[in-house]
């Protein structure tokens, strides 16, 4: 809860947000001075709601053993009126937060809302992955960044910083020589295991983070959440406040959640149509790939149609006309036993040597007979003339 930085969108103002820190402080101080003053933090380290709110939270501890009978802490305070005086004091701070968490709440969401707009163009998976960190920045964190998750590895691949931009990018290089396996002892882990956001303070003394991005960052605290497309978990998004040198806290975890479970959506959208895309592409491939086979047996089956529509020797333009034959057909007496020999289907080597004669001789018949019978190959010469010539001769 940053409320001193005039700069955060949805921000109270700086005097509004003064006074209201100023009235929690004072009430933490009287707690600390009357009840614990040793586990309750020094006034000047109490900087921002945050610190304020944990701060309270310790007070009413105090004030809880106190009024339930702790010996050591109710003789710190002079009479049971000074409790009742302390206990109405932190129900007024209690109030303060409630009113100054719903006011951020709402402005908040509504920054987030105007954040997840800029993303309506973008259909990109790429694109979207860089633009997100930039995103992250504009809801009031300091830095942002997007790691991807793949067979239970996690990698960074984009941060954003507005005033240390090559920093940011020096974080994602750090990540990429050493992508981190998500293991159970990881604060990140908790993501996996379908927690939306989590919140992890006191970073340095974490032996359990991922210490190569750690390392870099030097990040006291920071924000993760998940981002789910599709019902699988695809990547994580962090944020915190290293230069103003401010804890994250609650309300910063929550208010990632948010963005990370919308931004989900936007991805899943973004990977449907980059997937359609593809699917289309293929489709258009394959059926460029139909067209041209079907064009190329189309000429394929017109060559054909050409060629057994031309009789030998006559001109390729020349169409023609089907003519039912004479009784012989023209054809002489060794034409006639060479088609009686094709029609019990011998070949030319069996015709030449049946009848004694070249190969060349049998080719030279052959193309006659073929001719005059208007035929196109030796089958249909054959059925020509067993359905208009005279067949009833026998070779012996």
């Amino acid at each position: 809860m940053k409320t001193l930085d005039t700069r955060r969108n949805g921000r109270a103002p700086v005097t509004a947000e003064r006074l209201d820190l100023a009235a929690m402080t004072e009430t933490i101080d009287h707690v600390r001075r009357l009840l614990s003053p040793g586990s309750m933090p020094a006034i000047e380290e109490i900087t921002d709601f945050g610190a304020a709110t944990r701060a309270l939270k310790t007070a009413w501890d105090c004030v809880d053993s106190a009024i339930a009978g702790d010996l050591e802490v109710a003789s710190m305070a002079a009479s049971a009126s000074d409790l009742l005086d302390l206990t109405c004091r932190l129900r007024q701070a209690d109030k303060i937060v409630e009113r100054v968490q719903g006011n951020r709440m709402t402005s908040q969401l509504a920054a987030v809302r105007e954040t997840l707009g800029r993303f309506g163009g973008i259909e990109s998976v790429r694109q979207l992955a860089q633009e997100c960190p930039r995103a992250v920045s504009q809801l009031g964190f300091d830095r942002g960044m997007l790691s991807l998750v793949a067979n239970s590895v996690w990698t960074p691949v984009s941060a954003h910083s507005d005033r240390q931009p090559e920093w940011a990018k020096e974080l994602v290089v750090d990540g990429q020589r050493s992508p981190q396996e998500i293991i159970s002892t990881l604060p990140e882990f908790d993501l996996v295991r379908r927690q939306k956001s989590i919140l992890v303070t006191e970073v340095h003394q974490n032996p359990k983070v991922y210490k190569e991005v750690v390392a870099a960052s030097q990040s006291r605290s920071y924000v993760a959440s998940r981002i789910v497309a599709n019902g699988n978990l695809v990547g994580f998004i962090h944020g915190d406040r290293f230069f103003h040198r401010e804890d994250v806290d609650d309300f910063d975890c929550s208010l990632l959640g948010v963005f990370g479970e919308a931004f989900g959506f936007i991805y899943a959208r973004a990977l449907i149509i980059e997937r359609s895309a593809a699917i289309q592409s293929q489709l258009a491939a394959l059926a460029s790939g139909i067209n041209q086979a079907a064009a190329g047996l189309k000429r394929f089956e017109d060559d054909l149609r050409s060629e057994s529509d031309i009789r030998p020797g006559e001109n390729s333009e020349t169409p023609v006309p089907f003519e039912i034959p004479l009784p012989n057909c023209g054809l002489t007496s060794r034409e006639m036993q060479i088609l009686q020999l094709m029609a019990n289907g011998a070949s030319n080597a069996d015709i030449a040597s049946r009848l004694y004669i070249a190969n060349g001789t049998v080719k030279s018949h052959v193309k006659h007979v073929l001719r005059k019978l208007g035929a196109a190959n030796r089958a249909e010469a054959v059925a020509r003339w067993f359905n208009n010539g005279p067949h009833a001769q026998r070779l012996e």
